[in-house]
C-alpha cells in the first residue's frame, strides 16, 4: 500500500471517530479528489496534517462538512420535476390520505422541504400535513430552522408565490409562519441511523452522487421499507435506480420510485 493511500485511510479513521462521518461509503476517487483541493488550499502537506488542522480551526472543519455533505441548494430545484410532483404525485397520495407524512432526508439549509411545505400547503386540501427534515450536518439543520434564505435562492418561484409564502427582508426571504409549523428538524446519518417508517413521500435529491454502489443499494432498500404502500421516492435529476425492479419499485414517472399500492 502507497504511503499516499495510509494517509487517507488513516485521515478517514480519525473523521469517522471526530464527526461520525464515514467517508468509506463514499467513492474514494472522487471524494478524495474533492477533499484535496481543500486540504492544499489549507496549506497542508497531507491529510493527516489536514485533520489536525481541522481539529484546531472550527471554520476550517465547517468548511469540510459543507464540502462533503454538498450542501448546494435552492427552492424548488429542476421545476419540471415539482411540476410532476404537484399535478401527478401529490394528488394521488391526497387520494389515499388527507394528511400525509413526508421526509426530506438531507434536507441542507432547508430549500427542500420549504419547497415541500409550499406544495401540501397549495394543494388546498386538510391541513395537518407534516415534513421530517433531516440532515447529516448540525449547522445545515441550525440554518434551515430559521426560515432565512438569501433571495437569489427563489429564482425559480414566481414573484406571487414568494410574497404568499415569504417576508422580504433586505437581501433574504424568510417564511411565513404557517410553512414553519409544517417541520420538524433533526439530525440523522443516512447511512448509518434508524430510518422512520409509514412515509407517503421522501425526498432524496442530489445526495448520492458519491456514494459507492453498495452504499446506494442499502440506502434505496430502506427508504422503500420506510415507505407506505403506494408512497413515493422522489430523486435528483441527475439520479436512477439501476436495480428497482428487484428493490420492488415501479417508476410511473421519471425520477419517481414507488412502492407498489396494496
Amino acid at each position: 500500500m502507497q504511503s499516499a493511500e495510509i494517509d487517507y485511510q488513516v485521515f478517514k479513521r480519525k473523521i469517522c471517530s471526530k464527526t461520525g462521518l464515514d467517508l468509506s461509503s463514499y467513492k474514494q476517487a472522487q471524494m478524495e479528489r474533492r477533499l484535496r483541493t481543500l486540504m492544499e488550499r489549507s496549506g497542508a502537506r497531507c491529510f493527516v496534517d489536514y485533520y489536525q488542522m481541522l481539529e484546531r480551526d472550527e471554520r476550517l472543519l465547517e468548511e469540510f462538512m459543507n464540502r462533503v455533505t454538498i450542501n448546494v441548494t435552492e427552492f424548488f430545484r429542476n421545476p419540471d420535476h415539482y411540476a410532476v410532483l404537484e399535478k401527478k404525485v401529490i394528488p394521488e397520495l391526497l387520494r389515499r390520505s388527507s394528511q400525509l407524512r413526508t421526509w426530506s432526508s438531507a434536507c441542507s439549509y432547508g430549500h427542500e422541504p420549504h419547497s415541500m411545505a409550499i406544495c401540501l400547503q397549495e394543494a388546498l386540501l386538510k391541513t395537518g400535513h407534516t415534513i421530517l427534515a433531516t440532515d447529516i450536518d448540525d449547522k445545515s439543520i441550525a440554518n434551515a430552522r430559521k426560515g432565512q434564505f438569501p433571495i437569489a435562492d427563489a429564482k425559480n418561484m414566481p414573484a406571487e408565490r414568494i410574497s404568499r409564502w415569504f417576508k422580504q427582508e433586505g437581501d433574504f426571504v424568510v417564511a411565513h409562519q404557517k410553512l414553519r409549523d409544517m417541520m420538524e428538524f433533526r439530525k440523522l446519518d443516512l447511512l448509518k441511523d434508524r430510518f422512520p417508517v409509514d412515509m407517503d413521500l421522501i425526498l432524496c435529491r442530489n445526495v448520492v452522487i458519491y456514494f459507492t454502489e453498495e452504499a446506494k443499494d442499502d440506502l434505496y432498500a430502506k427508504f422503500y421499507r420506510a415507505l407506505k404502500p403506494g408512497g413515493y421516492l422522489f430523486v435528483g435529476g441527475t439520479e436512477r435506480i439501476n436495480n428497482y425492479a428487484e428493490i420492488g419499485y415501479l417508476t410511473p414517472y421519471p425520477f419517481f420510485y414507488q412502492r407498489p399500492p396494496k
